[in-house]
Order: C-alpha cells, then structure tokens, then sequence
C-alpha cells in the first residue's frame, strides 16, 4: 500500500511538471515576443534620430510614430513624434493637409499637458486652428506663443496673418510691421 502510495505521489508529480512545461514555454514565448517588438521600436526610434538629425523631419516623424506604435509609454518617442511634426508644420504649412484632425489632436493634448508649452509649439498649434478655420483660436495662440518669447518672429508674421484675414488691421499691422 505504501509502495502505491509512492507511485501514485510520483505519477502526480510528473503530471505537474509535465502540465507546467507548456506554460513555462509560452512564458518565453511572450518574453522574447517583448524583446522584438522592444527591438523594433528602438530601430524606429533611432532611425527617426538619425532623420531629425538630417533635417528630414518628415521621415523622422513617421519613424517616431512607428516606434511609439510598438512602445506607446516612450516619453522620448512622443516627444521627438512632437517636435518634428511642429517643425514640419512650422517650415511648410501644406503638411497640415494630410492630417489636420491629428495633428489638432496632438497639438492641444500637449498644450494641455505641458505646464509652459514652447513658443514653437503654440505657433505651431495656432497654424493648425487657422488651417481649420479656427481664427480666433488661432490668434489666441499666435498671442500666447508672443507672451512665453516676444522675439518668436513666426508667431509675430502669423499673428499678424490671421488678424489681417480676421479684419483686425490694428493688430496685423502691430505685428507685421
């Protein structure tokens, strides 16, 4: 009887080990699945670097939105993702045409976030309102992007951009002149 009991106590044993192997290997599994998509996320991420170093702000900023896709809690990620599409839309305004929503998106989620956002990053926020047609809103913001940096020349020209289409010609001619 004590004999059986030992088998049985051993045959229980080798059912556990043999039941915890496939959960051992799919621990693995999931862990080196991690590890690529970890992997990935850095190749995007360093070949946006390298792009935002090149001035190719265009590649950059889908490299970073790939890399942010594969790893969504990179704060460096999201913040290069920002700073080049603020530079894309600050040097050439016609890349608000591909995603207006996005980008507004994008733009007052950090707005909101940031305790003092950058004269850059209101400037940048206030052409995507103006885009649009958000003119007050946009004037709103071209006149915060004045208040955190007097000396931000694109805030001025855009300022004075949309007071001119708003009919406001005291204000246009204050900042483009």
């Amino acid at each position: 009887m004590k004999n059986i009991s030992m088998v049985l106590q051993g045959l229980a044993a080798i059912a556990v080990l043999i039941a915890a192997v496939p959960l051992t290997l799919n621990q693995l599994d999931m862990r080196t699945q991690r590890n690529q998509v970890r992997e990935r996320a850095v190749m995007h991420g360093s070949l946006a670097d390298a792009a935002a170093k090149t001035d190719d702000h265009l590649l950059a900023a889908q490299s970073y939105a790939d890399a942010l896709a594969l790893d969504p809690s990179n704060a460096a990620y999201r913040a290069g993702l920002l700073d080049a599409n603020v530079t894309r839309i600050l040097n050439d305004a016609s890349v608000i045409k591909s995603d207006p929503l996005r980008l507004h998106a994008q733009l007052a989620d950090t707005v909101t976030r940031m305790p003092n956002p950058s004269a850059r990053i209101l400037t940048a926020f206030g052409r995507v309102l103006q885009f649009r047609r958000q003119g007050e809103q946009a004037i709103a913001r071209f006149e915060q992007a004045i208040k955190v940096d007097p000396k931000f020349a694109d805030a001025h020209l855009y300022l004075g951009d949309a007071a001119l289409k708003s009919k406001k010609l005291q204000t246009a001619s204050t900042h483009l002149t």
